[in-house]
């Protein structure tokens, strides 16, 4: 899953307007978000040496894009060694550089950056994150087996699953043939929430059986997911516009928080959540296990970096005004895909908290003074890509969770996770080195 699309345009922005025809046809695409196509033509541009530099930050950018950090690397490296390499582009190396297992490597990209964008703390914030890795004494002994889901997994992206009564609810992008779906985003369709029952819900198990579509008023010709559930009366889920600033302008996603309500066996019309605005992004909410708590993210002004996390209480009838979980969560990078748990707890995903990859999962409590500073839950739950979404099945040491890593069906796929039994020895989230 992408956090940021601003480097992108960013990189859009400085490129020479002096390139081919052909690569300003891609750089057209690209800001369509249409990054299948792009590539396609940026790589027939390639083998022409009279625009072979001018192509090749594209190119990388493209691949980054499309989930594909091998071939990205590849580019990026030579962008870097570019007369007039930018910024922008050392950060991004930096970052396939990470995802790939580079760490070394990485770190010297993101100090290169650092020296030229000194007021960036993302720089800081990423070789924080690569020391973590290399440092042996940040060991974190595996405390979970891990395994694909089998037959709900497709060839498109599968996330954020969730329970619902005896079912296991998720978004995926498949093609469904219920309408024009195309999106033109890495040639995919829009994601639709989908269902399935697990065949044993509370053991460690892949077996599942096929997914079908939800149905009710909520499925519609949008990115609609992921949902989450307050008890069995009421859903909420994040819907994503795409939105196309004038012609030829860029694409961009805005997301926004609507919630659909069970009568008679049926979801009801559709309800925008209060704080939906065009000023800025809301998504991703969970609900606590007693519905009097609602945490979500958003890029609202005022926070402490990309996208934070948000908490909204019910009183009197309706949500309160939002409140910033604070810097022990928040970072200068983005916080998303909150899951609030029946114990209290909180998993949501960073790539601002020292880590693996782009996207970590991350565990917190609340404590006297607020939250309580996050566990990195460690591998094999985190890999140098992006894992997210991260939910426990009711009364159980099991449950799910999403990630990209290598080895799936598609660009994002589901997992099925069993927290392992050390007894006293596992402690928030890990095993205590050096206990008997």
């Amino acid at each position: 899953m992408k956090t940021s699309l601003l480097l992108t345009y960013a990189l859009l922005v400085v490129f020479s307007i002096t390139t081919a025809q052909p690569a300003k046809r891609a750089q057209k695409r690209m800001k369509l978000g249409d990054y299948t196509s792009a590539v396609k033509m940026l790589e027939r541009e390639a083998l022409n040496p009279e625009n072979r530099n001018n192509v090749i930050p594209l190119l990388a950018e493209c691949y980054r894009m499309l989930d594909q950090p091998a071939k990205a690397q590849k580019w990026y490296a030579l962008a870097v060694g570019l007369p007039g390499a930018t910024p922008e582009w050392i950060y991004s190396y930096a970052q396939v550089l990470r995802t790939t297992g580079d760490y070394k490597k990485s770190r010297e990209m993101f100090v290169r950056y650092t020296q030229l964008r000194p007021d960036d703390p993302r720089g800081n914030m990423n070789i924080a994150s690569c020391d973590f890795i290399i440092n042996p004494k940040n060991l974190i002994i595996p405390a979970y087996q891990v395994k694909a889901v089998k037959n709900i997994n497709s060839s498109q992206s599968d996330f954020s699953p969730v329970f619902y009564k005896d079912e296991l609810v998720f978004a995926s992008d498949r093609n469904l043939n219920l309408y024009d779906n195309s999106c033109n985003w890495e040639g995919r369709g829009y994601f639709d929430i989908l269902n399935t029952h697990p065949k044993e819900p509370l053991k460690f198990s892949d077996q599942m059986k096929s997914a079908k579509l939800v149905s009710g008023k909520f499925v519609k010709s949008y990115h609609d997911g992921p949902v989450v559930f307050d008890g069995e009366s009421r859903a909420y889920f994040t819907r994503t516009y795409t939105n196309k600033s004038g012609r030829g302008g860029n694409v961009t996603n805005h997301l926004e928080i609507y919630y659909s309500d069970m009568s008679e066996g049926k979801w009801g019309p559709l309800q925008p959540f209060f704080l939906n605005t065009k000023k800025y992004s809301v998504g991703f909410p969970t609900i606590s296990a007693d519905g009097l708590t609602m945490v979500f993210a958003s890029d609202m002004p005022g926070g402490n970096g990309g996208t934070d996390l948000y908490c909204c209480r019910w009183e009197n009838g309706k949500w309160s005004q939002p409140v910033n979980l604070g810097p022990e969560i928040n970072t200068a990078g983005n916080e998303v895909f909150p899951s609030l748990q029946s114990d209290g707890s909180l998993l949501f995903s960073s790539d601002g908290l020292p880590g693996y990859g782009s996207l970590d999962i991350f565990c917190s409590k609340t404590g006297n003074d607020g939250w309580i500073k996050p566990e990195n839950l460690g591998s094999p739950i985190n890999s140098s890509y992006d894992d997210f979404s991260m939910n426990y099945a009711p009364n159980s040491s099991n449950g799910f969770f999403t990630s990209n890593r290598p080895g799936g069906m598609g660009s994002n796929d589901i997992y099925a996770f069993s927290r392992i039994d050390f007894g006293d020895q596992f402690v928030n989230n890990k095993v205590e080195v050096g206990k008997p």
